[in-house]
């Protein structure tokens, strides 16, 4: 067994990036879903499903990826802050919009990052939507 030794401040920072990680994890898996129950759902339904009859898109599964495979996660995001919800376009912040961007990558499988989705465009648009290779769909 080997036992390594650091001096006490390199491992309290150690430690808390760890920490912090962890949180950022845990924060990011139910980060927008409360805001998708109250306010995206009525319209896209609860499983993303949208409504064909009132010309609502789906945004679960393949009808997701066909809109937006290849597309930079900055292109959904802005969708958000310009047009949604519908009946109070442009109302939701930066913040509010990466979450529900962050809910909408996770609930259709895509691959998660290591911290929380930024809520800068020009970091977004850095980040391209596609699916994990060996990915299912």
């Amino acid at each position: 067994m080997t036992v390594e030794v650091m001096p006490r401040a390199q491992f309290d920072q150690w430690a808390a990036q760890r920490v912090q990680q962890q949180q950022s994890r845990t924060a990011g898996s139910t980060l927008g879903q409360e805001e998708w129950t109250g306010s995206c759902a009525k319209c896209h339904g609860l499983s993303l499903e949208g409504d064909a009859a009132s010309e609502v898109p789906a945004l679960n599964a393949d009808a997701f990826m066909r809109r937006w495979s290849g597309k930079t996660v900055r292109g959904l995001f802005d969708v958000l802050v310009r047009s949604m919800p519908a009946d109070a376009p442009g109302t939701l912040s930066p913040q509010r919009s990466a979450e529900l961007v962050a809910y909408l990558l996770r609930a259709n499988a895509l691959p998660a990052g290591d911290t929380l989705l930024p809520s800068d465009p020009d970091e977004l648009a850095a980040i391209t939507i596609e699916r994990a290779a060996g990915a299912g769909r």
